[in-house]
């Protein structure tokens, strides 16, 4: 299936958006989401929800990390 990636046009094998996550080497296990939101088409997903959503083809999907620091 294809999406966009942080604007790149990827192939993925999955659909769940865990299974996606934990495919692109961003999470390394289900529980371990601490540190990232995620948006699909420009939505921000709740992470109650990752365990349910599903992706579709050619949707959008960004995903943000936190880091420590500032001005």
């Amino acid at each position: 299936m294809k999406i966009i990636f942080n604007t790149k046009e990827l192939e993925i094998k999955n659909s769940n958006l865990i299974d996606v996550l934990q495919e692109l080497d961003i999470i390394s296990a289900p529980d371990d989401v601490y540190g990232i939101a995620v948006s699909v088409n420009e939505n921000i997903i709740a992470k109650s929800d990752y365990p349910v959503f599903e992706l579709k083809e050619n949707d959008q999907l960004d995903v943000f990390y936190m880091m420590a620091g500032g001005m």
